[in-house]
């Protein structure tokens, strides 16, 4: 697809993504994913990188038997590139493992291919996280 879709549209595509993370279905995310996606958390602790479906869908099954939350969305910013969102997100749950509370808050740029995901950069506090975890 070469034509670019709105934002409205692309947010559409989000929403669905983030309600299927939020269900713990990593192939509902999947979905709506590029095969080719790369998806990078360069606060985590060491910074993630992500190449591809495949290696995304080992990685999320893992994340979201440790961690079950809601992804909220706070606010979309306009991005000068048509195909891209920068999102204002939040997420709130517990870890499994730990039966901690869980809660954070993100800034994600999401760069699409017509309506597929094909790439996400999140920013978001790893200390939260590495407290959630601590036994």
């Amino acid at each position: 697809m070469t034509s670019e879709l709105s934002t409205a549209s692309l947010t559409e595509i989000l929403v669905s993504s983030f309600a299927a993370l939020s269900r713990g279905d990593v192939e509902g995310h999947l979905a709506n994913c590029a095969q080719d996606i790369v998806v990078e958390f360069p606060f985590a602790d060491p910074p993630v990188r992500i190449d591809g479906a495949t290696a995304l869908r080992a990685y999320l099954s893992k994340a979201l038997s440790i961690f079950h939350f809601t992804l909220t969305i706070d606010r979309i910013l306009a991005a000068e590139n048509p195909g891209c969102l920068v999102v204002e997100f939040s997420s709130a749950g517990s870890v499994t493992t730990t039966g901690k509370a869980y809660a954070n808050s993100y800034i994600g740029i999401f760069e699409f291919l017509g309506t597929k995901l094909r790439f996400q950069r999140e920013y978001y506090n790893p200390l939260r996280a590495q407290e959630a975890l601590r036994v």
